[in-house]
């Protein structure tokens, strides 16, 4: 056995201790998945696709009638590209693949799944590399990140879990979809972070370097369509389901025919009520159709027509089928 091989082996083993460690019955299988290093040198795709075009083209050709002439510098390129392949051989990415299990290992204090997921079902973990902090319970997953149990996963950059808390955050481009008793959320953010204490999930905008928005963070459910610079959603204390939504600055949000934009939405997910406010001299607006209801905060229901502006108990009723006849011209603006 070379020296090479020796080293290789002794950091894979290394690694595999390492990760054993983890305090939450956790069961690691480390893969090896193999790539082709068609990029390190320059020109591979383009022969590649040369060679896969002719051989389409003359199909019933021998190789070096059909192939050769395809790739420039024919037979020798080919023989050149074989040796090097035989020179460097094959390249290997280390994968981290974890199950865990909640439960209590012996001399340990009790470790935790993230309280969104079942306690009593293993969660799965795959990422490029983990960092494992055993004093502080945090297991930190970076590069193509997934966390996943059943239907319910969240993928990122890096996602870090606390095993001891129950929380979790999923940093850089993150995405999740959570099934709940409600219903299934699906989101897009730069993070995604979860708090047990407070069994709340927040969801963070994208911003440059001088800290401006430059994407918002969106969430799609049975609430309905919402875009902001922040989003928390705050589950009952058994969850399963969601009690309450708050969304921050620039909130847009399309439920069923209704358009709203505001500076702050509260959504009742009990009552299926919406209050949404402005700041400042900009108001509340909601389009439904060819109508539209301004104001300085208004109440709307996902399940009737009825409106409420400016909390003065002033309630619009309009019937959702067929075409209102105001909708034959174009309608004035409504402000409250």
């Amino acid at each position: 056995m070379s020296g090479h091989q020796e080293i290789t082996d002794a950091l894979v083993e290394l690694l595999i201790a390492t990760v054993h460690r983890i305090t939450a019955k956790a069961e690691k299988q480390l893969t090896k998945q193999l790539l082709a290093e068609f990029r390190r040198v320059a020109g591979k795709e383009t022969i590649l696709f040369h060679m896969a075009d002719a051989a389409l083209e003359h199909p019933d050709k021998t190789v070096r009638e059909a192939l050769f002439p395809a790739v420039p510098g024919g037979e020798a390129t080919l023989r050149d590209l074989v040796a090097e392949f035989k020179r460097s051989g094959p390249t290997f990415r280390l994968t981290v693949k974890t199950t865990l299990r909640a439960g209590t290992s012996k001399g340990q204090s009790d470790t935790r799944l993230p309280g969104l997921l079942k306690q009593e079902q293993p969660a799965n973990v795959n990422a490029d590399a983990l960092d494992y902090q055993g004093a502080s319970g945090q297991a930190i997953y970076t590069g193509n990140a997934t966390m996943w149990q059943g239907e319910t996963a969240v993928r990122a950059d890096s996602v870090a879990i606390d095993q001891g808390k129950g929380d979790f955050l999923a940093s850089g481009n993150a995405r999740s979809t959570i099934v709940l008793d409600t219903g299934v959320s699906i989101a897009h953010a730069s993070e995604i972070r979860y708090a047990d204490a407070a069994h709340t999930i927040g969801y963070g905008s994208t911003k440059n370097a001088l800290g401006v928005v430059i994407a918002q963070a969106q969430l799609s459910g049975p609430q309905g369509d919402l875009r902001a610079d922040r989003i928390d959603v705050i589950l009952a204390d058994t969850g399963g389901h969601i009690t309450r939504l708050e969304a921050y600055i620039n909130v847009s949000m399309k439920v069923d025919t209704r358009t709203a934009v505001g500076e702050r939405l509260t959504y009742f997910a009990d009552e299926e009520r919406y209050v949404m406010s402005g700041a400042g001299t900009k108001p509340v607006k909601v389009v439904e159709s060819c109508r539209e209801t301004t104001g300085r905060t208004l109440t709307f229901f996902k399940s009737t027509d009825r409106i409420i502006v400016d909390g003065n108990e002033e309630i619009r009723t309009q019937t959702r089928s067929g075409t209102s006849p105001a909708c034959t011209a174009t309608p004035p603006a409504r402000s409250r």
